[in-house]
């Protein structure tokens, strides 16, 4: 539907943010946010359709093409450093992908896909007017494409210091999700192995003060205050388990 199509790119130029995954809009004939995107279906694009400022040939760095090549199978190289945007040397395992080139300018290719030694747009990202649209030609069970997805949102959405809000790191497979109305924060480990976690979590998310005591749910032990949290509190992650914290209110 061209007036869906004309409704999502007015949303995006007057400072919406988009994401999209694989073929977004695909129609027979191309990709009906094509202009939205920047980027449409190889099988739509004719040559002369190309953006004048794409190559083609957009250089693989070392690190990450050999990490791409040694995981076997489609990966994700990473070619350009985008502010906002997390994304390691490579993402391996990248399945049901789709190809897509740049036909509108002012499109940076943040990775390239490399399957059997070619390399083809895998991340795409546009501003327009006062808004922000990305493209990932597929996905991946790698805990590193999460990442990536959770940093395109944020950085479609132009908030890309909101993400270190509400965060956890120290290893694979770690998210967290913060409860408000029940003044609980939750982290929730997917790995196989125990981990160091350090979880981050801004007290205005919660209403609370700095002051306000954090405790686990199930112990009782107390591992610091709101104001910890803000700078970071370390615990362990139990292996595919959820660990509940407590901040008072």
């Amino acid at each position: 539907d061209t007036r869906l199509a004309t409704a999502v790119e007015q949303f995006v130029y007057a400072g919406g943010g988009l994401v999209g995954l694989q073929g977004p809009s695909a129609l027979d004939d191309g990709w009906a946010l094509a202009d939205t995107f920047g980027v449409d279906g190889t099988g739509a694009v004719a040559e002369a359709e190309i953006a004048a400022d794409y190559s083609g040939d957009a250089p693989v760095p070392d690190e990450a093409l050999v990490a791409a090549r040694e995981a076997g199978g489609p990966s994700l190289a990473r070619v350009a450093e985008v502010p906002g945007i997390e994304m390691p040397p490579s993402i391996a395992s990248m399945g049901e992908t789709v190809g897509a080139v740049p036909v509108r300018d002012n499109v940076t290719v943040a990775c390239v896909l490399v399957d059997e030694g070619e390399t083809s747009p895998g991340v795409t990202l546009r501003e327009l007017g006062e808004g922000r649209a990305v493209w990932i030609t597929g996905r991946s069970p790698e805990y590193a494409f999460s990442r990536l997805v959770r940093s395109a949102i944020f950085w479609a959405a132009q908030k890309e210091t909101e993400a270190a809000r509400l965060d956890v790191t120290g290893g694979d497979g770690l998210f967290t999700w913060a409860f408000p109305g029940a003044g609980m924060i939750a982290i929730l480990s997917t790995a196989d192995e125990t981990a160091e976690a350090t979880v981050h979590c801004d007290p205005a998310i919660l209403g609370v003060s700095g002051g306000s005591r954090v405790s686990d749910v199930v112990t009782g032990e107390t591992v610091g205050t709101a104001a910890d949290l803000a700078e970071g509190v370390t615990l362990t992650a139990i292996p595919n388990c959820v660990r509940l914290l407590r901040v008072e209110q």
